[in-house]
């Protein structure tokens, strides 16, 4: 069984107009810190708790801070690289995935008594795990092993059923679902990083949408569905936060800095960001909150 360990985050509150520059300096609330990279941060559905990983202690764990509690707790903590955390709907539990096997597979983990197990019986590689609203199906990116290329599948618990969704060239990752379910947006590597496409698949695997000429990785969706947010080296700097409708249309800068930041999450209600921003001793965690 796995203990719950108490544990430090460094986290910020910026206000900010969107289109405006921000900085860290600007921050009005740090809660702690600690050296180590905290990335992929995900809030919980009711907008009061996000999970994150971390390598502060030299492998990559999962962490799970209480907005109002303002405490933190190591969710794992053992010799292999928890990553990616996610929420399972409806229930008191996360999904993650670690090397524990020697390669990534997807692990289900009950938040009340500490519990790990597979999230299902099939031999794949597979990571980054997404939930529409209810977990009758996840969907992941997972390892072919005809190809040797990373693909989006599905898996729907009730039938069994494993579906491979893309049959594309590079490596595709990173899905995430839309609000209504019936999406999945993801990114696809074709060329050399940072030249990286995303696209959106509807929910039977038919392709909607590429987008490959904004330099754009770690794409989520918006509230509604309707934006999609990302990061892009577009204007030679080291990645700023942008979004986009997802018919390709309005494009938006939102912020303006020298910072580099990596995979962003929107909160439940809308109002703000969470994106991990590079500082000197690794990505820290800061929540943008847009001026009115």
């Amino acid at each position: 069984m796995n203990r719950l360990f108490p544990a430090i985050l460094l986290l910020f509150v910026v206000q900010l107009a969107f289109a405006q520059p921000f900085s860290l300096d600007s921050a009005c609330r740090i809660i702690s810190s600690d050296a180590g990279d905290n990335l992929f941060p995900r809030w919980s559905d009711d907008g009061t708790r996000m999970l994150f990983q971390s390598n502060r202690n030299g492998n990559w764990d999962v962490f799970a801070y209480d907005f109002a509690a303002d405490t933190l707790l190591q969710l794992t903590s053992d010799t292999s690289n928890e990553q990616h955390p996610v929420w399972l709907p409806n229930s008191n539990a996360i999904v993650f995935d670690s090397d524990r096997r020697g390669g990534p597979f997807l692990y289900k983990m009950d938040l009340t008594g500490g519990e790990v197990k597979p999230l299902f019986k099939r031999k794949i590689l597979c990571r980054q795990a997404s939930f529409p609203t209810e977990s009758r199906l996840v969907y992941f990116s997972g390892f072919d092993d005809r190809t040797s290329k990373w693909a989006i599948y599905s898996y729907d618990f009730r039938s069994d059923n494993l579906n491979k969704l893309t049959e594309l060239s590079g490596d595709c990752f990173l899905p995430d679902v839309s609000p209504d379910g019936k999406h999945i947006l993801f990114q696809r590597r074709v060329n050399a990083y940072p030249y990286d496409h995303f696209a959106i698949l509807n929910w039977y695997g038919n392709p909607e949408m590429e987008i490959d000429s904004l330099q754009a990785t770690n794409p989520v969706w918006g509230l509604s569905g309707l934006k999609i947010y990302f990061v892009s080296t577009r204007d030679g700097l080291e990645g700023e936060v942008y979004s986009i409708w997802k018919n390709g249309s309005h494009l938006e800068r939102l912020t303006r800095d020298t910072l580099e930041t990596r995979v962003p999450a929107v909160s439940p209600d809308g109002s703000s960001l969470a994106v991990p921003v590079r500082r000197a001793d690794g990505f820290v965690i800061v929540i943008l909150v847009p001026e009115e």
